[in-house]
C-alpha cells in the first residue's frame, strides 16, 4: 500500500496483539508463523526478526516440552507488543515449571543435549525473564535500533 506522496505508509509506533494455542506441532508452528508475520507487519529487520524468531521458538518449545503437563486440557498463551524500539513478546504456559539450574544438573543422555533454550533464548533477545506463578511465563524483550523503524525519522 501508497500513500498519494508515494511514499510507504509509516508503522504505528505500538503495536500489540495475543494468541491461544493447543500445544503440539500444528500450534507451534502457527505460532511461529504469527510472530514471523507480525516482524514483517512492523518491518523488523531481517536480522533483528531471525533472532527474535530462535529465541521465541526456545520458549514455544519449553512450554510445550515443560509447560503442558496434559495437552489435551493444558494451553499456551502467546502476546506482543511493540512500542518505540522494544518489540516483547510472552509466552506462558500451564505447567508446574523448573528452575534451570536444578534441573541442568539432572540432565543425562539425550535431554543434556537438548538443555540449552535458556542459552539460545539470550541469544536471540536482549532481555530475557522467566516468571513462575500459576504456570511458567517468558518475557523477551528486542530493541530495534530507532533510525531501523520505519516511521520513527
Amino acid at each position: 500500500m501508497r500513500t498519494d506522496s508515494g511514499a510507504a505508509p509509516a508503522v504505528d509506533t505500538t503495536y500489540s496483539g495475543h494468541m491461544t494455542i493447543r500445544p503440539g506441532p500444528a500450534g507451534l508452528s502457527a505460532a511461529r508463523e504469527c510472530v514471523r508475520r507480525v516482524a514483517g507487519e512492523l518491518q523488523i529487520p531481517s536480522e533483528d526478526a531471525a533472532d527474535l524468531l530462535l529465541a521465541v521458538g526456545e520458549a514455544l518449545s519449553n512450554a510445550y516440552v515443560h509447560g503442558t503437563p496434559d495437552p489435551q486440557v493444558n494451553l499456551i498463551y502467546i502476546g506482543w507488543h511493540f512500542a518505540g524500539e522494544i518489540v516483547t513478546i510472552t509466552i506462558k504456559d500451564e505447567g508446574p515449571g523448573f528452575v534451570p539450574h536444578e534441573v541442568a544438573g539432572r540432565l543425562t543422555g539425550l535431554a543434556m543435549a537438548r538443555g540449552h533454550g535458556l542459552r539460545l533464548m539470550r541469544e536471540g533477545a536482549d532481555e530475557v525473564y522467566v516468571e513462575f506463578d500459576d504456570g511458567a511465563k517468558v518475557c523477551l524483550r528486542k530493541r530495534v535500533a530507532r533510525d531501523r523503524v520505519p516511521g520513527a525519522n
